[in-house]
C-alpha cells in the first residue's frame, strides 16, 4: 500500500538476518512497522512502498551496502553515529523495534542529533577489505606459531626466535621424527598462510602505488608504512567532506 503523504521517514535497525523498521508520516504517526529480511529484494519492496522516503540507520557492519543500495533506489539516507545517538535514547530495556522508532523520530525532528557519518564508496570499501583480510591472516599465523611454540615448550624443546615469515623454514630443525610429525600440519598451515600474506602484501603495495599515489606522502612520515598509509587514505577517501581536522578521528572510529 503506497502512502499519500509526500514525505515518509523510516527508521531502520539493522540486524544480521532481519532488519526492524518503523515508518512515520509527516505528522509523526506510525504508518507501518515490522521486519524484513536482510537482502536486496526485501529492501527493494520497502522502497517501492515508500518512494523517495528518508531512511535513518546507525553505522554498522551492514550500513555501507544497505545505505548505498537504498540511495540507488531513490531513498534519501542518513547514517547516524551510534555512540552519539544511543546516548539520546538508550534505555535499560533494549528493543530493536523501539530503536527503529526512535531513529525515525530523531531523523524527522532534527537531523543534526544523528551526527551523520558518510560511508566511502564500494570501490574504496573493497580495497580496504584487502588490508583487513591480510590482517586477519597475520593474526591467524601468529596464533598458529604460538600454539606450536607452546606445544614444543611443554615437551622440553625450544625453537629459535625466527621471524613469522621464516618460522615454517626453521620450526622442524633439530627435532625428533615423532615430534616433527606431530607439528607438521600446523607448520604447513603457517607456510600456506605466509605465502598468501606475501601475495596480498604485493597486491596492496601495487594498489597503493598505482591507484592511491597520495600514500607515498604519508609513508614518508617516520613509523608510517605503506599499509598504514593506504589504510588511512581509504578511510578518509575524500578530505573535503570534513569541515574540521578534528572530525577525522570521530569519522574513523564510527564508520566502516
Amino acid at each position: 500500500m503506497k502512502q499519500k503523504e509526500k514525505r515518509i521517514t523510516i527508521g531502520l535497525d539493522l540486524g544480521e538476518r532481519r532488519h526492524r523498521f518503523c515508518a512515520l508520516n509527516q505528522r509523526g504517526e506510525v504508518v507501518e512497522e515490522g521486519s524484513l529480511a536482510n537482502d536486496r529484494s526485501a529492501l527493494a519492496r520497502l522502497t517501492a512502498r515508500y518512494r523517495g522516503a528518508l531512511a535513518v540507520m546507525e553505522a554498522g557492519a551492514h550500513s555501507p551496502w544497505v545505505s548505498r543500495y537504498l540511495k540507488e533506489l531513490g531513498f534519501e539516507v542518513i547514517v547516524s553515529n551510534p555512540r552519539k545517538v544511543r546516548a539520546i535514547y538508550q534505555q535499560e530495556r533494549k528493543s530493536d523495534q523501539r530503536d527503529a522508532l526512535m531513529l525515525a523520530r530523531i531523523g524527522r525532528m532534527d537531523r543534526s542529533l544523528l551526527y551523520p557519518v558518510r560511508h566511502g564508496s564500494e570501490e574504496a570499501q573493497q580495497d580496504l577489505l584487502r588490508i583487513k583480510l591480510r590482517d586477519s591472516l597475520v593474526r591467524a599465523r601468529v596464533a598458529l606459531i604460538n600454539s606450536v611454540r607452546f606445544s614444543l615448550k611443554s615437551l622440553g624443546y625450544k625453537l629459535s626466535n625466527a621471524s613469522s615469515q621464516r618460522f615454517h623454514k626453521v620450526a622442524m630443525e633439530n627435532l625428533p621424527q615423532e615430534v616433527r610429525a606431530m607439528i607438521a600440519p600446523s607448520v604447513q598451515a603457517v607456510a600456506e598462510l605466509s605465502a598468501r600474506i606475501a601475495v596480498l602484501e604485493r597486491e596492496i603495495n601495487v594498489l597503493a602505488q598505482t591507484k592511491y599515489p597520495q600514500t607515498t606522502w604519508l609513508a614518508q612520515i617516520p613509523g608510517v608504512g605503506s599499509l598504514t598509509a593506504l589504510y588511512f587514505v581509504l578511510k578518509i577517501e575524500d578530505p573535503k567532506r570534513f569541515n574540521n581536522v578534528r572530525d577525522v578521528g570521530g569519522e574513523n572510529s564510527s564508520s566502516n
